[in-house]
């Protein structure tokens, strides 16, 4: 894991935090197993509020890259279809397409 850290709110970053979180759920899931599952529990448990924190900041930066995605997408510019009117609405209730001119 020499890879250097994506800038947050990015995608990288979540596909990044992703990566740490398989990798620390499979080093969890080698010590549950055999005998020393019963004295590893503590670490176990530290593993799984590691993966919790993660799983919290993939969440969060998720969330800034929808908010971001949404505002990028309210801010494009719209066609004004100057033809739009009370016959386009009954055209298009009836399922009738109209070709964009």
């Amino acid at each position: 894991m020499s890879k250097s850290i994506p800038e947050k709110n990015t995608l990288e970053y979540s596909d990044y935090l992703d990566e740490i979180i398989e990798e620390l759920t499979a080093v969890k899931s080698t010590l549950k197993r055999g005998n020393m599952r019963k004295e590893n529990r503590k670490e176990v448990n530290n593993l799984q509020n590691a993966i919790t924190a993660l799983r919290h900041l993939k969440r969060r930066n998720n969330r800034k890259l929808d908010d971001e995605s949404k505002i990028l997408l309210n801010n494009r510019p719209k066609k004004l279809n100057e033809n739009f009117g009370h016959d386009m609405i009954k055209d298009f209730l009836r399922g009738i397409c109209h070709e964009d001119k």
